[in-house]
């Protein structure tokens, strides 16, 4: 072999070994795509339901006995804040509710089944695992002519101790009412412990009301305590038209009639008394 054929034959051969290399040791990259534009869950949420009652109370006070009581009612929430620091969620609401229910104490000067319409704006602040809820609470009876218009200022306390205490959590709440147009002062002890399974959900609210200062009536105290069982199943509904429950439950309430039962029912109620409830729920 010729020195000039060697030569010629290791040009070639470096011709085609060079684009080889080149690209041996480049990563290939794929196509750019547009980016995706990230969906925020929205800050406006709510429920919409309805519930029907065998009796009506209303912390411990009864509203209506003679027919079963149907309560339709909004909620509506948004989210005013979400983040980090000492206030992790500040939210505003508002709750729409009206009573349905015939009853032969009032004057009837319009849909004689219309007997209360409640309107309460609040705002509720989470710190942790600390809710603190500040309601104004505007109750008007539309049927009744002579009765005076409830408002009174709510504020709650809530803890979430789900954490805490897993399946065993009580999630407690202390609530204090003061009337606004009249005198009264309300207190209140609750905890609602529940369980879980599936569709399935179990709750076991308790419940403890003082009135002072005239909330109910000339006498003070102890109000009521209430003990209930509700049973809450979520419908195999698909989720585009929001989140459908059924709920069934009954409350007991062991009283002190003189404090809590001020009206036109105070002859007719016992001391002790249960409530049973039936409702629909559409969370969206």
């Amino acid at each position: 072999m010729t020195h000039s054929y060697l030569k010629s034959t290791l040009a070639l051969a470096t011709l085609i070994a060079l684009p080889t290399l080149s690209w041996a040791g480049t990563t290939t990259k794929a196509p750019a795509t547009a980016p995706v534009e990230k969906i925020n869950s929205s800050a406006i949420t709510g429920d919409i339901g309805v519930g029907v009652y065998s009796v009506m109370y209303s912390r411990g006070s009864i509203l209506a006995k003679q027919e079963p009581t149907i309560l339709p009612y909004v909620d509506l929430f948004a989210t005013a804040y979400e983040g980090d620091g000492f206030i992790n969620k500040a939210v505003i609401s508002l709750n729409i509710t009206e009573y349905y229910s015939h009853t032969k104490t009032v004057t009837k000067v319009s849909n004689n089944s219309w007997y209360e319409n409640d309107f309460v704006p609040g705002i509720a602040l989470t710190s942790g695992k600390f809710t603190l809820s500040e309601s104004l609470h505007i109750y008007t009876t539309p049927n009744d002519n002579t009765a005076q218009t409830f408002m009174g200022l709510n504020t709650s306390l809530s803890y979430d101790d789900g954490d805490l205490l897993g399946a065993l959590a009580l999630h407690p709440s202390v609530t204090y009412m003061q009337r606004t147009n009249s005198h009264g002062q309300y207190f209140e002890g609750a905890v609602a412990p529940g369980i879980s399974s599936g569709p399935l959900a179990v709750g076991f609210p308790l419940t403890i009301g003082i009135g002072e200062d005239n909330f109910y009536g000339p006498k003070d105290g102890f109000a009521y305590f209430s003990a209930g069982v509700k049973l809450t199943y979520t419908l195999p509904v698909p989720k585009t038209y929001g989140a459908w429950s059924a709920n069934v439950g009954a409350t007991y309430y062991s009283k002190d009639v003189a404090v809590t039962e001020q009206g036109g029912f105070k002859d007719k109620v016992k001391d002790n008394d249960v409530s049973y409830t039936a409702g629909l729920q559409i969370n969206f």
